[in-house]
């Protein structure tokens, strides 16, 4: 018999997957019609699924939280890579040094 925790995170996402479903088709037959109803309907799965992906993302956060502990230096990793600056990309180039974006808009 599988883990009921595992099962669960498994239903999660299938349930995740059904309302991205569910939004993709009416935001397909939103473009292709043109009724309100359908942007309604694509613009409530649209906060349900960004409900569904904050919940997600919070019990992920507070799984990482809870199996952080001092002892083992877990904590302070995490914490140093908060506090790390983070370093800028450069933006893409060409083989002339001039920027992509410009030549693409030419």
């Amino acid at each position: 018999m599988p883990n009921r925790r595992i099962l669960s995170e498994n239903n999660n996402y299938i349930e995740l997957n059904i309302l991205i479903r569910l939004r993709n088709h009416f935001k397909r037959k939103y473009q292709c019609i043109g009724i309100d109803r359908y942007k309604f309907f694509r613009n409530l799965f649209n906060k349900l699924i960004n409900d569904h992906l904050r919940v997600l993302r919070d019990k992920s956060w507070a799984k990482i939280l809870s199996r952080l502990q001092i002892r083992d230096n877990s904590l302070w990793s995490t914490l140093k890579s908060f506090k790390k600056k983070r370093v800028p990309i450069p933006p893409f180039t060409l083989n002339d040094d001039s920027y992509l974006i410009i030549n693409t808009l030419l």
